[in-house]
């Protein structure tokens, strides 16, 4: 059984399941829309996730082992596709305005260990807001992935990309800043899996490396050495986001 180093085991009303699949490992994130850890684990006793953190408290808590399917998702065949769910404290409408200590908390603190333990690759979907034009809290939602791109992908969900659920958190949590702490002290780490790039987006002053034929998409990323090309061009995230998830798909 899988347990991360650090993590206080935490015993709740369920144990975890097998998986359907081991491969394309994903990380989904959840907001409590609570104030602390305790409270939220009263709510989500008989239905808790992998992990549970706090980062004002430095609170880490684990319920189920990472090689076992957790239960926070309103659907069990998503559960089922190698997805540890983490739920973190704080609310879906508020996430965007986390302070830069808070995101690299989680950084350190939920993405690293993660990571090195799972393989759960550096990208993520973009994660959407109140205000961003979409309606969230619907199955119908368009930002949300069918069941076989979400068993396909592999990286950074949110629980409104689930399919068939109604669930919009964690807002717009910004990823892209998490995964650029998360990168930050152990550049090495990134670039020995880093596939040939094609050229670095520039988009409204945040980076992304890109690679078109193998659908890579590094959020907020530093130039590498030799230099690539650099591709400026405001708004242009959305579209080479999604052309990169349509190639890591096959859609």
């Amino acid at each position: 059984m899988i347990w991360l180093p650090g993590y206080t085991q935490v015993v709740l009303g369920a144990s975890g399941g097998p998986y359907d699949q081991t491969d394309n490992p994903k990380l989904c994130w959840h907001t409590t829309e609570g104030a602390t850890l305790a409270g939220a684990e009263t709510a989500f006793w008989s239905y808790p996730p992998h992990l549970g953190v706090d980062p004002s408290t430095g609170e880490r808590h684990q319920y189920i082992p990472l090689d076992r399917r957790a239960y926070s998702l309103g659907n069990s065949d998503a559960e089922d596709s190698y997805c540890i769910q983490v739920e973190v404290v704080g609310r879906a409408d508020q996430s965007h305005t986390w302070s830069d200590d808070r995101l690299e908390w989680l950084a350190v603190n939920v993405v690293r260990p993660v990571a090195d333990t799972v393989g759960v690759p550096a990208v993520a979907l973009m994660f959407y807001g109140e205000g961003d034009g979409y309606i969230l809290a619907s199955p119908d939602s368009p930002i949300r992935l069918s069941l076989a791109d979400w068993d396909a992908y592999s990286g950074h969900v949110g629980h409104q990309h689930c399919p068939g659920d109604d669930h919009w958190d964690p807002g717009r949590l910004d990823l892209a800043a998490i995964l650029a702490y998360a990168a930050a002290d152990q550049p090495s780490d990134i670039l020995k899996e880093l596939p040939t790039v094609d050229f670095l987006l520039v988009d409204r002053g945040a980076s992304y490396l890109v690679n078109t034929q193998s659908g890579f998409f590094l959020p907020n990323a530093p130039q590498v050495t030799p230099p690539v090309p650099v591709m400026e061009r405001n708004g242009a995230r959305e579209a080479v986001e999604e052309a990169c998830i349509q190639v890591r798909t096959g859609r």
